[in-house]
């Protein structure tokens, strides 16, 4: 599945410029959650909710380290 998702990404970011690339990504273990706030009622992910309640893995996305749980384009 990551390897899919890596060549996909890899194919996006050919056809966009560079502040629209994919640079890496996590899959999630949970879903965004209504009841913690990350979807609004127009089913819209909540951005300022999700970087609150998942900081760590949003601050593992931009570590220079490489980590297990993330994956570069």
């Amino acid at each position: 599945m990551v390897q899919f998702l890596k060549d996909r990404f890899r194919e996006y970011n050919e056809a966009v410029g560079s502040s629209e690339r994919v640079c890496a990504f996590s899959l999630l273990k949970d879903p965004p959650s209504m009841a913690a706030g990350e979807i609004t009622d127009k089913a819209y992910v909540n951005q300022r909710a999700v970087l609150k309640a998942r900081a760590e893995q949003v601050e593992r996305l931009y570590m220079n380290e490489p980590c297990q749980d993330v994956a570069r384009v």
